[in-house]
C-alpha cells in the first residue's frame, strides 16, 4: 500500500507539472483558504487557549464575589475574607492576593512611571515560577515597615539596569521611598500583563477585620485532581459560615471561582472571534469549492484515460485513491504558501494594535505561527485536500470506456458534470455574498464609530496623565496648588488656546467606575439605584474639547473647597434624574438617601458624550470642580493652534518646572486615543476586509475557471451548433445566460442568509454593526458585474470558434 501511495504521489506530481498554469491557480486558491484559517487560529491559540506561558494553567483560578439577589459581580474582594479563605480551604495549594499599582521612579535624573503590583508572599507560588536571580518575598516582608523590597521584571532589569547582576541588592526610589531590589523574574513571567515591578502587599489591622472593604484581587492554584466545581463548593461552605458570623457585611455575598484563562479572555472578544473565525472558514470553503471545480474540470478532461484504466483492470477504489492523492499533493504545497500568508496577516494584526494596549493583552507577545499553529495548518490542509478531491474523485469513478466513446471522447460533457459545475458556481456565489456583506457592514461600522466624536471635537488636543505621589502630596491643597501652577504655565505657552483637566477623558482606554447618587426630594426604593460617573475637572475643560455647555454656568475661581459644593451634569444625567424638569439649582449627593455626603448644587448642563463604541447610550456624568474634589491622578488636556503632538516636549518641560521629580505618561493626542480605543474593532475590520477581497477574487477566478472549462469541454457541441447555423452572438448569449442563472440562484440563497447572519452580527456587536440595505445592493451589483465579466471572455471565445476547424480536430 505504501508503494502504491508513493507511486500515486509521483504520478500526481507529473499531472500537476503537465498543466503548470492551472496547477498554480489551484494551489494559490487553496493557499488563500488555508492561510486565512491559520491566521485566525493563531490569535485564538495565543489569546484564548494559551494566554499565559505557565504549566498547569487549568489549575489556576481567580476568585470573584457575586452580590445576591442583584447578581452584581465584582473582581475585588475584602482582605478579611481572603484571610479566612486561606485558613479554611483544602482545595487550593495556595491562594494569593494582589493589587495594581503605579510608581513614580527617577533613573539618572529623569522621572518616569512604572506599572507595578502589590502582591502577597504566595503570589509567585501560584504560577509555579521562581526568580531568575535573587529571591521573592518572605512572609515577614508583608508587614508594614519591612515591605520596602521589590522584585523586577526581566525587561526592567535589561532597560534600567543594563542586565547587570549587581541589580539584585541595589536601591530604587519609588514614589520618594527607597526600595531594595531582591529578585529578577524570568522573561516569560507576565502577570499582571502590564507589571514590571512587584512589591509586598501589606494589610493594616483594620483591613483584616473589615469584611465590607473590597480592595484586593485574588488568584489561586488548585490541588492536582481538584475541579473548579469542588473548589466552588468548598468556598460556598466557607462563605455561608462567614455570612452567619458577619451578617451586616457578608449577607448575600457569594464567591465565584473562575479559571484564570477564562478570566483573561473575557466575554467581549467572543463575538469578534466567532465573526472572524466564521469568515475564515467561509474563505476556506470558497477556496475549496474553487479548487474542486478546477479538479472536476480536469477530471472530465481525463475521462478517456480513466475509462481505459478501468477497462484494463483498475478498480474504482484505485482511481479514487489516485485522485485523492493528487489533491493531497497540491494541498500540501498550498499549505506551505498558506503558512507564509498567515505570517503576513499576523504581522498586519500586530502592527494595528498600539504597543501600550498590546502589553495589556494576555498572550499577545506570544502570538506567532508556532508548532501548535503549524499542526493546525496541517490538519486543515488534510481536510481541505479531502474536500477538494472528493467530488472530482467520485465523478471520475462514474465513467466507463463505453460511456466515454458514447460521449465522443473529450469533446462533450455529461449532464451530471454540468449540474455539478453549476452547483459549485452557486455555492461560490452564496459564500462570496455572505462574506462581502459582512465585510461591507464592518467597514461601514468602523467609519460609523466617528459618531463617538459627536458632541465634542478631539482635533488639536494633546492629552497626558499625571499621578502625584501621596508621600509628597498628602493634602488636597497641595494637589490643587500643583495643578494650578501647571495650568498657568501651560496656558502661557505660545500656541496654547486652553488647558483642561479631567479624571478620564472621552474614549480613553480604561474608564471610570460609577458611583451612586441621590437627588434631593426624591424617594428612592431600596432596590433602585442611580449610578453616574463623577469626573473632577476645571472650567476650561469644556472649552478645550469643545463640549457645549447647554445651560447654566461653568466653574469659577470662587468654587473652592470651603465654598458651597457645585457640579455640572450631562444632559443624559439631567434627564435620568429629573426627566423634563429644569435641573439648575437642584441638589444631589453621593451615596444613598442615608449618606452624610454634602449636597452638590447643579449649576450647569453639559452636552453628552458617548465614551465607547459599545455603549448603547451616553453615560450620565457629574462634573465636579477639581478644587472641590481633587485627585492625585488626572489627565491634562491642551488645545493648541498647531500640531498637538509637537507640544509634548514643552508640556513635559513645564511639568518638570513645577516638580522635577514628576513624570508624565500616556502622552498622545486625543485623536490618537480615539484610534487606540477602537483598535480591536480596526483589527476585525481589517481581517473582514482582507477576507472580503479574497472572496471577491476567489469568486471571480472560480466562475471564470468553471465557465472556461465548460466552453473547452463543449467545443465539439458548439462547433456542431455553429455548423448548423447558430450565430456567434447566440452562443455568447447562451453562455452568459447560463452564468447569470447560476448567479441568480446563488443570490436568491446568499442574500437571505447574509441578512440572517448580519442580524445576528448587529445583535452581538451593538453599536458597530447596523443593517444597511445599501450594502446589500452594492454587494449584489458587484456579484452581478463580476459574474458578467467572468463569463464574458469564455463566451467571447466560444462565439469566435471556427466550426470547421473544431470538427476536424474532433
Amino acid at each position: 500500500m505504501i508503494e502504491k501511495f508513493f507511486q500515486d504521489v509521483r504520478y500526481g506530481f507529473r499531472m500537476l507539472i503537465r498543466n503548470p498554469g492551472i496547477t498554480a491557480v489551484s494551489i494559490l486558491v487553496i493557499a488563500i483558504g488555508i492561510g486565512a484559517t491559520t491566521a485566525i487560529y493563531t490569535p485564538l491559540d495565543a489569546l484564548q487557549l494559551h494566554p499565559l506561558p505557565f504549566e498547569h494553567l487549568d489549575q489556576m483560578v481567580v476568585i470573584r464575589e457575586v452580590q445576591q439577589p442583584q447578581g452584581d459581580e465584582r473582581n475585588d474582594v475584602s482582605p478579611a475574607d481572603y484571610v479566612k479563605w486561606m485558613e479554611a480551604t483544602k482545595s487550593f495549594e495556595t491562594i494569593a492576593s494582589y493589587g495594581y499599582n503605579e510608581f513614580n521612579v527617577a533613573t539618572q535624573g529623569v522621572p518616569d512611571r512604572i506599572s507595578g503590583c502589590s502582591v502577597s508572599p504566595g503570589f509567585f507560588r501560584v504560577f509555579g515560577i521562581g526568580p531568575e536571580q535573587g529571591r521573592t518575598f518572605s512572609d515577614e516582608e508583608q508587614q508594614a515597615g519591612r515591605n520596602h523590597v521589590a522584585v523586577i521584571s526581566h525587561a526592567l532589569w535589561q532597560n534600567r539596569f543594563g542586565s547587570q547582576p549587581s541589580a539584585v541588592g541595589s536601591t530604587m526610589t519609588l514614589d520618594g521611598n527607597a526600595y531594595t531590589v531582591v529578585g529578577v523574574m524570568p522573561s516569560d513571567f507576565t502577570f499582571p500583563m502590564t507589571a514590571d515591578l512587584w512589591v509586598p502587599l501589606t494589610f493594616t489591622p483594620k483591613d483584616l477585620t473589615d469584611h465590607g472593604q473590597h480592595s484586593i484581587l485574588t488568584v489561586g492554584r488548585m490541588r492536582p485532581g481538584v475541579t473548579v466545581g469542588q473548589a466552588q463548593a468548598e468556598l460556598d461552605q466557607i462563605s455561608n459560615r462567614l455570612e452567619e458570623e458577619f451578617p451586616q457585611t457578608n449577607s448575600g455575598r457569594e464567591p465565584k471561582v473562575l479559571l484564570l484563562r477564562e478570566h483573561l479572555v473575557g466575554s467581549q472578544s467572543g463575538p469578534f472571534t466567532a465573526l472572524t473565525l466564521g469568515a475564515a472558514l467561509f474563505v476556506l470553503l470558497l477556496a475549496c469549492s474553487n479548487a474542486s471545480s478546477i479538479q472536476l474540470a480536469r477530471a472530465i478532461g481525463r475521462q478517456k484515460e480513466i475509462g481505459i484504466r478501468l477497462s484494463t483492470g483498475a478498480n474504482k477504489s484505485r482511481i479514487l485513491q489516485q485522485f485523492l492523492t493528487e489533491s493531497l499533493v497540491q494541498t500540501m504545497v498550498a499549505a506551505v504558501l498558506g503558512a507564509f500568508l498567515a505570517v503576513g496577516i499576523i504581522k498586519v494584526i500586530k502592527n494595528i494594535m498600539p504597543e501600550d494596549i498590546a502589553r495589556q493583552v494576555a498572550g499577545w507577545r506570544q502570538m506567532s505561527v508556532n508548532f501548535r499553529v503549524l499542526l493546525f495548518c496541517l490538519i486543515v490542509s488534510i481536510i481541505a485536500s479531502f474536500i477538494v478531491g472528493v467530488i472530482p474523485s467520485i465523478r471520475a469513478t462514474k465513467v466507463t470506456l463505453n460511456d466515454v466513446l458514447k460521449e465522443g471522447g473529450r469533446g462533450t460533457t455529461s449532464r451530471m458534470g454540468r449540474r455539478i459545475r453549476a452547483t459549485l458556481v452557486t455555492v461560490e456565489v452564496i459564500l462570496a455574498t455572505i462574506l462581502l456583506v459582512g465585510a461591507g457592514l464592518m467597514v461601514k461600522g468602523t467609519f460609523r464609530l466617528l459618531d463617538v466624536y459627536r458632541g465634542f471635537q478631539p482635533a488639536s488636543v494633546l492629552t497626558m496623565e499625571l499621578t502625584l505621589p501621596t508621600a509628597k502630596y498628602k493634602e488636597p491643597g497641595q494637589q490643587i496648588a500643583f495643578y494650578d501652577q501647571l495650568f498657568r504655565r501651560l496656558q502661557a505657552e505660545p500656541g496654547v488656546e486652553s488647558v483642561g483637566t479631567i479624571l478620564y477623558p472621552p474614549v480613553s482606554v480604561g474608564g471610570i467606575g460609577q458611583k451612586r447618587v441621590t437627588a434631593e426630594g426624591q424617594t428612592v426604593a431600596p432596590d433602585e439605584k442611580d449610578f453616574v460617573e463623577v469626573q473632577p475637572t476645571n472650567a476650561d475643560y469644556f472649552k478645550t474639547i469643545r463640549l457645549p455647555l447647554l445651560e447654566g454656568r461653568t466653574f469659577s475661581d470662587l468654587d473652592i473647597q470651603s465654598a458651597p459644593q457645585v457640579g455640572i451634569v450631562s444632559k443624559f444625567m439631567a434627564h435620568k434624574l429629573w426627566s423634563d424638569e429644569d435641573p439648575i439649582g437642584k441638589r444631589v449627593k453621593l451615596g444613598g438617601p442615608e449618606s452624610t455626603s454634602p449636597w452638590i448644587t447643579v449649576v450647569g448642563i453639559a452636552g453628552d458624550v458617548k465614551p465607547f463604541w459599545f455603549d448603547r447610550e451616553p453615560r450620565p456624568i457629574l462634573y465636579r470642580p477639581y478644587t472641590q474634589a481633587p485627585s492625585d491622578n488626572m489627565f491634562v488636556l491642551v488645545r493648541t493652534n498647531g500640531n498637538p503632538a509637537s507640544f509634548a516636549s514643552t508640556a513635559r518641560a513645564q511639568v518638570l518646572a513645577v516638580d522635577n521629580d514628576q513624570p508624565i505618561y500616556n502622552v498622545k493626542t486625543l485623536e490618537r486615543a480615539f484610534i487606540d480605543s477602537v483598535s480591536d474593532v480596526r483589527i476585525v475590520t481589517t481581517l473582514m476586509l482582507i477576507f472580503g477581497i479574497m472572496a471577491f477574487a476567489l469568486a471571480a477566478v472560480g466562475i471564470f475557471s468553471i465557465l472556461h472549462y465548460s466552453v473547452t469541454e463543449r467545443v465539439h457541441e458548439i462547433g456542431i451548433r455553429m455548423a448548423l447555423g447558430a450565430r456567434g452572438a447566440d452562443v455568447q448569449r447562451q453562455i452568459v445566460r447560463e452564468s447569470v442563472r447560476m448567479t441568480g440562484i446563488g443570490l436568491l440563497v446568499g442574500v437571505p442568509l447574509a441578512f440572517l447572519l448580519s442580524t445576528a452580527m448587529a445583535s452581538a456587536l451593538f453599536g458597530l454593526i447596523k443593517l444597511d440595505y445599501s450594502t446589500f445592493a452594492l454587494v449584489i451589483m458587484v456579484i452581478v458585474v463580476v459574474t458578467f465579466l467572468s463569463s464574458f471572455l469564455p463566451a467571447r471565445r466560444a462565439s469566435t470558434l471556427d466550426p470547421m476547424i473544431t470538427l476536424r480536430q474532433e
